[in-house]
């Protein structure tokens, strides 16, 4: 089952998700942490160069979506190329003209579609993650934290919370890497974490 597929807080997955919090989530330390990044001082433990993920990247994503945007425009090409080679052979039929002025269109729309989405994370980059808490963690959940591309200061522990007014428990990101343990209802260590 996939994780959009769960009830990833029914009363079971929240046990489960606050015994993990309580176990690797271990203290506040939002004051002592803007205090110390307001000062952006080099001596001190750690600045804002230390904090990993503050902007988020999408360029992998970007990468992924303009290779198919250039794969659309070779099959636009292609499509125009087969339009004039028929054309210029006086084979091309009413419902064949339709079929490939149908299809350019069909793949134009996509091309705007993808070029709108890469203009989105574009633009998602260029602002920050906003933290509203900073949270001393264990190196187990910074490094899951990390991959996840939540904000960081990796060698402080210390996690960068993007959420608030919530127990952490119900945050998405705590979700995600509780089913990637495969620890969620449903799931196969499940049993070994319901009763702890």
């Amino acid at each position: 089952m996939k994780l959009k597929d769960m009830n990833v807080n029914s009363n079971a997955n929240q046990k489960v998700k606050g015994h993990f919090v309580g176990q690797n989530v271990l203290t506040c330390v939002s004051m002592i942490t803007d205090y110390i990044l307001r000062q952006n001082d080099y001596d001190a433990p750690f600045n804002w160069d230390d904090v990993e993920n503050y902007f988020t990247d999408n360029s992998e994503e970007i990468e992924e979506l303009e290779e198919e945007l250039d794969n659309i425009t070779d099959e636009i090409e292609k499509t125009e190329e087969e339009f004039e080679i028929l054309d210029d052979k006086m084979e091309l039929t009413r419902e064949k003209d339709n079929e490939l002025a149908d299809k350019i269109e069909e793949l134009e729309q996509k091309q705007d579609d993808i070029q709108e989405k890469i203009d989105e994370l574009r633009q998602e980059e260029d602002y920050p993650n906003e933290v509203y808490e900073w949270w001393k963690v264990d190196t187990y959940l910074l490094n899951k934290l990390q991959e996840k591309g939540e904000v960081v200061i990796p060698h402080m522990n210390i996690w960068g919370r993007c959420t608030s007014g919530q127990a952490i428990l119900l945050d998405y990101v705590i979700s995600e890497i509780c089913y990637d343990l495969n620890i969620l209802e449903g799931q196969e260590n499940h049993k070994y974490w319901i009763n702890r």
